[in-house]
Parts: C-alpha cells; sequence; structure tokens
C-alpha cells in the first residue's frame, strides 16, 4: 500500500502532510489589526500616564543637557539629552521583550 505524496512538499508535518510554516489566520484580518491598534494605543497611553505621574512625583524639569531659549514671549524646549537616553532605554526595553518572545514562540 503506497502512499501519494507532493512530491514538492516539505517533510514534517503529521500524518506524511507538508508542514506549514505559515498559516491563514481564519475569521476577519481586518479586525484583528483593528483589536491591535486598540491594544497598541491602551498601552502607550498607559505609558503616558506613567510619565505623567513620574514628572510630577519626582519634580523632573529634565536632563542637563536639555536645551532652553527663550526670547520675549517665545519659549523654545529641546530636550537633546533626554531623547538620547529614553531612545537607548527604548531600544534595552524593546530588544530584551522581542528576544523574550522570540523564545516563547521557538520552542
Amino acid at each position: 500500500m503506497t502512499k501519494d505524496t507532493n512530491e514538492n512538499a516539505e517533510p514534517g508535518g503529521p500524518d506524511g502532510e507538508p508542514a506549514r510554516r505559515f498559516q491563514r489566520v481564519k475569521g476577519r484580518p481586518m479586525e484583528a489589526v483593528g483589536v491591535m491598534l486598540i491594544i497598541a494605543g491602551v498601552m502607550l497611553a498607559m505609558v503616558g500616564v506613567v510619565l505623567v505621574i513620574v514628572s510630577r512625583a519626582t519634580g523632573a524639569a529634565g536632563l542637563p543637557g536639555d536645551v532652553t531659549v527663550q526670547a520675549g514671549t517665545v519659549t523654545v524646549y529641546a530636550p537633546c539629552l533626554t531623547m538620547i537616553a529614553v531612545s537607548i532605554l527604548g531600544s534595552i526595553l524593546l530588544t530584551v521583550v522581542l528576544n523574550v518572545i522570540a523564545r516563547l514562540f521557538n520552542r
């Protein structure tokens, strides 16, 4: 008794089926995108609330490398060192989070 197999199929699936690396998402893909955007928005709002609370609690007005220029009634504030610090911390945090997620899915 021989089993019909596809010559181009990748081996390794259950019962001789080809292995599938990407499976189609059943349902409504735009609905999934909408839910992800809502979750991202809620997380962004939570980060904003935390930043406001930390700023008010510590009285942090900025780092020494931040530039403030006042000319008459116009004030320009350029948080140069703060932007660099947030970028570095964000890169480290994102790297750690993405590595943890990748390890969870590659089990």
